[in-house]
């Protein structure tokens, strides 16, 4: 994008040219967890409207947190960054603590990370002043991450502090925000009133699409926010649409994002910025997601797929700075078939290969983002938070949609080793996971996923909408439905599921299946929703109750021996189909692939009613 304005993170005042790189973040009453923006000791009080903080002698602040640790190995790296300065604001006499965090993971592969590198200084701040510190000698170093901490030798205030650069943006990226969403009207409106606080500095190169799937929404008439009446395709149509909408508003970057995913403008800002500076122009910023139960602690922060998913970074507390630390470097490690997920994920229109294959939801970020190849990366303090996790959103539905998607990508995706092999396999652990948690609406709809992946891409192009095959899976349920909440019976345990001898005792009995009488005499247990999808504690139990996390609803599930054999029998008779039809499936999916994500190919589906 040719640059005729000037950069909208450029900080006034005299001398040459300075860039905001990432502003520190102070407490607000949207971060739910205050040890992710700071952590303070003696007399430290946040000002109002999160303008700063205010000190007494003595008191200290640490910004070793997910929201203000500063990726100086991303930048160097990724952005080329030649230049690096630290500009503070406020007043009064402090003492500056710098320190470097270095490569920790040995060639044995072990974490073991070496001391880290300081530098301490004292300053004083004149207030209307800026005071400007020089860290080359830094950005010369070996550090990968850089964080600091104030110390006050009297009365004084904090009232900005900037990691900036004398080197110029590359680009001004016109963003445009894509939010997808389905009779949600409380979440697209609450996404709707943030975007109208958007940062001053972005004004004219920051856009909101609202993709309204239910045609609920009412007519937005504000500059730069579009609600746009769309069929409901799903969140691959949702997205497609708002790619193509982008598109038409000259953007040259887009961010789709979930209208439940909570992304501060901070956030944004560092999206923005990483983009306009970013050495490859095919640069991607993909946002971390925390987890709703722990909100300290992370759900995923990218992810890979090569047969399989593994969410990088999962289970870490990203309030305890070892951990941070862990996933910020771990997070610079080259990683083949990665990908973002689409409650937050920018990245460059110029470059889009492929639109989002229309899977109607589960697996279009990974399929969208290992087709285009594009030059990804994560930041600190780019964090999104969602209502409920992703194992409270799990039913026979989803695990349709989940395994129909795995077997595409596979039979679509570069670097799918062993294809085959894990077309069979990938099927099986699903099945056995469900097999052993006696979840029979579940097991009917894993074998549903294997055949209409054997009818080729003309199932997916005849109906993408899905609609005739989710009233399919919904009528059919019959077991795995949430029922008012009445009395709970006590649990009862005769096996030791943590015992292992016993665990692989059921495992061979198929979880009491091959076992007279199990359905009377296994265990009875209790357990969360949240529980709901993890084996362990269902091993050796022939009767399950799930509690719904609002204590409200329970779903109640007993073997029943007969239907899942039966079950067993099917998909089996399925995997045998799909290994003779391997070569073919594969050669129709390439080609079914290529043609629907073509942006011709929606933008007829968009036309249709």
């Amino acid at each position: 994008m040719t640059m005729n304005r000037t950069a909208p993170h450029e900080l006034t005042g005299p001398g040459p040219a300075l860039y905001a790189l990432q502003e520190a973040v102070w407490p607000q009453l949207h971060h739910p967890v205050r040890a992710l923006v700071l952590k303070t000791f003696g007399e430290v009080v946040p000002l109002p409207l999160a303008r700063g903080l205010r000190f007494e002698a003595g008191g200290e602040v640490f910004l070793n947190t997910a929201h203000n640790i500063f990726a100086l190995g991303k930048w160097r790296s990724r952005a080329g960054l030649t230049d690096l300065r630290l500009v503070i604001e406020g007043e009064g006499a402090f003492t500056l603590t710098l320190t470097g965090e270095l490569e920790g993971m040995g060639p044995d592969g072990i974490w073991k990370p070496p001391p880290p590198l300081t530098q301490s200084l004292s300053l004083t701040l004149t207030k209307g002043q800026r005071h400007e510190i020089d860290l080359a000698s830094w950005l010369a170093g070996p550090a990968l991450i850089l964080h600091l901490a104030l110390t006050a030798e009297g009365p004084g205030t904090l009232n900005a502090l900037t990691w900036a650069t004398r080197d110029a943006p590359r680009r001004l990226p016109h963003l445009a925000l894509a939010i997808t969403t389905f009779r949600r009207e409380a979440n697209a409106r609450h996404a709707i009133d943030n975007f109208t606080g958007r940062p001053p500095m972005l004004e004219g190169l920051l856009d909101l699409i609202v993709i309204d799937n239910g045609q609920t929404l009412e007519p937005v008439d504000l500059p730069h926010i579009r609600v746009i009446p769309n069929r409901n395709l799903g969140g691959s149509g949702g997205f497609a649409r708002g790619m193509a909408e982008a598109k038409a508003l000259g953007a040259s970057h887009c961010l789709f994002m979930d209208d439940d995913a909570s992304l501060d403008m901070e956030g944004l800002k560092r999206i923005w910025t990483f983009l306009a500076h970013a050495t490859d122009p095919r640069t991607a910023v993909a946002g971390a997601l925390m987890s709703a139960e722990f909100p300290s602690e992370l759900w995923e922060n990218g992810a890979t797929f090569a047969g399989s998913f593994l969410a990088l970074g999962r289970g870490l507390d990203l309030a305890v700075p070892g951990d941070l630390f862990y996933g910020e470097i771990t997070s610079l490690q080259p990683r083949v078939n990665f990908y973002g997920g689409f409650w937050c994920y920018a990245f460059p229109l110029e470059h889009v290969t492929h639109a989002p294959f229309p899977f109607f939801v589960r697996g279009d970020d990974t399929s969208f983002c290992i087709a285009n190849g594009f030059a990804n990366v994560t930041l600190p303090g780019v964090l999104c938070h969602q209502d409920v996790d992703f194992t409270e959103k799990e039913s026979s539905q989803t695990l349709y949609l989940d395994l129909r998607s795995n077997l595409i990508h596979l039979v679509t995706l570069p670097h799918q080793g062993r294809a085959l092999l894990r077309a069979l396999t990938l099927p099986m652990r699903f099945f056995g996971r469900c097999l052993m948690q006696h979840q029979t609406d579940s097991l009917a709809a894993l074998s549903t996923a294997v055949e209409d992946f054997l009818k080729g891409p003309d199932f997916v192009e005849a109906e993408p909408d899905l609609a005739s095959r989710r009233a399919s899976l919904s009528a059919t349920r019959k077991v795995e439905v949430w029922q008012p909440l009445g009395e709970v019976p006590a649990p009862r345990g005769f096996i030791n599921p943590h015992v292992v001898w016993q665990r692989r005792l059921m495992a061979l009995s198929l979880n009491g299946i091959l076992l007279p009488g199990f359905a009377f005499w296994g265990n009875r247990v209790v357990l969360t929703q949240r529980q709901r999808g993890i084996v362990r504690p269902v091993f050796g139990a022939s009767d399950v109750w799930y509690v719904s996390t609002d204590g409200e609803k329970v779903m109640h599930i007993r073997q029943d021996k007969l239907l899942e054999l039966r079950m067993g029998l099917r998909m089996a008779v399925n995997l045998v189909r799909l290994a003779l039809a391997w070569p073919r499936l594969k050669r129709d999916w390439a080609k079914g692939y290529a043609r629907m994500t073509r942006p011709e190919w929606w933008a007829d589906q968009f036309e249709r009613r």
